[in-house]
Parts: C-alpha cells; sequence; structure tokens
C-alpha cells in the first residue's frame, strides 16, 4: 500500500514513520528494539535447540551493530 500510494518524490522515510502512527504502532528506542530482538532469537533457541547455531550467530551480528552491548555480549563470546 505504501508504495502504490506514495507521492513522488515522498520518501518511505518519512512515509513510514506516519503510517506506524496512524495504526498506534509506537516506535521502540533504539535500545529497546536491540534489546527485543535480542530476546526473541533467545527464546527461539531455548524453544528449538536446533536453531542455537544460528541464533547465535544472528546474536553476534546485532552486538557486533550494536557496539557490543554489555547485555547480550555473553552471547557474542558463545559463538
Amino acid at each position: 500500500l505504501l508504495s502504490h500510494n506514495r507521492p513522488k518524490g515522498v520518501s518511505y522515510s518519512i512515509l513510514v514513520p506516519k503510517a506506524l502512527k496512524e495504526l498506534g504502532i509506537k516506535i521502540p528506542a533504539e535500545k529497546d528494539a536491540i534489546f527485543a530482538c535480542a530476546r526473541v532469537l533467545i527464546e527461539e533457541i531455548l524453544t528449538n535447540l536446533d536453531n542455537m547455531q544460528d541464533r547465535l550467530s544472528v546474536l553476534t551480528e546485532l552486538c557486533i551493530d550494536a557496539d557490543y552491548r554489555r547485555d547480550i555480549y555473553d552471547f557474542y563470546l558463545l559463538h
């Protein structure tokens, strides 16, 4: 819908926040978003150990991208 109705010259960086606001979806702070992503990945590891290596890889990348945040750094060390 966004791409179909996007006026020429208007970027997604303007449209997406407006659309989320209209839907009542709050954009989390970066710190909260990183923690939420890490939590989902950890829950996936706990519910299916077959996912462990893949999820640890993603957690490692998340840790690196988040400048080695201390609250997820231990998962970086596990990989």
